[in-house]
């Protein structure tokens, strides 16, 4: 989950004591690397996600020990000289340093960006001065020379890449992967393309031209054969479900009612959070998005959505002033577990919270919402959150989008219909075919005849 500022509130995600000791992992990982002395880790907020930055600087030459007098003992031995301090060796290079990251981290707590430094800012009483540490956007365009976008296609496809990395500028000659682009990011980016530019570029041809202007000529080569708009649907009393939302009705029906497909986020409020004003803010966001005003309902054994014109939707505020840490994570899993009637709109649920002051007797709350996934996804929090910042800043935008997920579930059904996705479904059923490996793990019980999900972290320490 990402970060918040809504207006003069100080959001911090309940997440960030997780955040903190996967930050502190990755910062002892770097310090134990062959040739680095010292390192800081910092989480960087900008872009669609969160990304780590990690600094680090050469380790020091120890000092040679003077020879001994031949009979002397050690105590005998001259003292050593006063000299200053040993230079700290250069540090190890970029690819070297990430390499020996990918070997013990997984890659979600690879850092996007490393950093050599010849040594750390630090304050007076001798600790890292994070804010003096260069900003990574800057240390990235001395290294790799800026060439401005040019035509309209290459100012489009940087505004998707600056939004994407959360970086001010985006040169035409940038390369995808040295911004820390992965294959999550370049699938965003393909999807941004297509509604920005209407064509659709194929994820192997995006890698192969990795840099703007490359992907510019691309784009502009494939216009002539670019797709058609994507058609607005005429109201009706149902539309058809996408592909993904039959599936997560499927499975609801087959387990009853489940939040396991909830997608929660949790944020502490610093500040005097007025609930009214923040409960039109999200009501705003239910009426201009028609997907949060969808319910799911069975017709001839299929799903179907039901669009209401408007529902009805309150802000459930609770009072809980006092409480501690593990009263506020037993709030926080309760509202994730929500389990959602899919035939019931809005499938939103949020809570607010309201606490005791902080030490300095600033007021605190909780924000905690849910989404179920039939509705939404990971991309759709983004989306959610930036909206929620305008409408508290009295910035929201009224009007529907353009393209509706109505519109675009009818696309897609239609697409899968004409067989724009044959080529496809031809390559990952042969990649597919044949008896699927079986994953055997010794275990101290039969496999259950259904798949459950019961389980809680364990967390076992282990000496160094």
């Amino acid at each position: 989950p990402r970060g918040m500022a809504i207006a003069d509130l100080n959001l911090v995600n309940v997440d960030s004591a997780a955040r903190g000791s996967e930050v502190a992992e990755v910062t002892r990982r770097v310090r134990a690397l062959p040739g680095v002395g010292d390192a800081v880790v910092v989480a960087q907020d900008g872009g669609d996600t969160p990304a780590l930055v990690a600094y680090y600087t050469g380790r020091a030459a120890e000092p040679e020990a003077a020879p001994l007098a031949k009979g002397a003992s050690p105590a005998e031995a001259a003292p050593p000289a006063e000299t200053a301090p040993a230079a700290a060796a250069a540090p190890p290079a970029e690819e070297t340093v990430r390499a020996g990251l990918a070997a013990v981290l997984p890659i979600a707590l690879l850092p996007r960006v490393l950093v050599p430094l010849a040594e750390l800012p630090r304050t007076v009483s001798g600790k890292v001065d994070r804010r003096a540490l260069p900003q990574p956007e800057a240390l990235f365009y001395e290294r790799h020379p800026y060439v401005a976008p040019e035509t309209p296609t290459e100012q489009r496809l940087a505004a998707i890449w600056s939004a994407l990395f959360g970086m001010a500028r985006i040169g035409a000659t940038t390369g995808f992967s040295d911004l820390g682009g992965d294959s999550l990011k370049a699938i965003r980016a393909l999807g941004l393309i297509y509604q920005a530019c209407g064509v659709e570029i194929p994820i192997a041809a995006f890698f192969t031209g990795q840099t703007i202007r490359a992907l510019a000529a691309l784009v502009d080569a494939s216009a002539a054969t670019a797709a058609a708009p994507i058609p607005r649907v005429p109201d009706a009393p149902f539309y058809t479900a996408s592909p993904g939302q039959e599936r997560l009705w499927t499975l609801d029906r087959m387990e009853g009612g489940s939040a396991r497909y909830n997608l929660a986020e949790a944020y502490l409020l610093r500040g005097k959070v007025d609930a009214s004003r923040l409960e039109r803010a999200l009501q705003g966001i239910i009426h201009r998005h028609d997907a949060l005003r969808s319910g799911f309902v069975e017709r001839n054994g299929r799903p179907v959505m039901q669009v209401a014109d408007s529902v009805a939707w309150t802000l459930e505020c609770l009072d809980h002033a006092g409480a501690g840490e593990a009263e506020l994570a037993a709030l926080a899993e309760a509202h994730r577990n929500h389990v959602f009637d899919l035939a019931q709109p809005p499938l939103l649920h949020a809570t607010l919270v309201q606490l005791g002051p902080d030490r300095d007797g600033t007021p605190r709350a909780l924000f905690l919402f849910c989404l179920h996934h039939i509705v939404g996804d990971v991309a759709s929090l983004g989306v959610l959150v930036e909206e929620l910042e305008a409408a508290w800043r009295g910035e929201a935008e009224t009007a529907a989008p353009a393209v509706r997920f109505r519109d675009f579930a009818a696309w897609q059904r239609t697409r899968m219909a004409d067989g724009a996705l044959d080529q496809e479904r031809a390559f990952w059923t042969a990649k597919l075919a044949g008896p699927l490996p079986l994953l055997d793990l010794p275990a101290d019980r039969g496999r259950p005849p259904g798949q459950k999900f019961h389980g809680a972290p364990q967390r076992l320490g282990f000496d160094a």
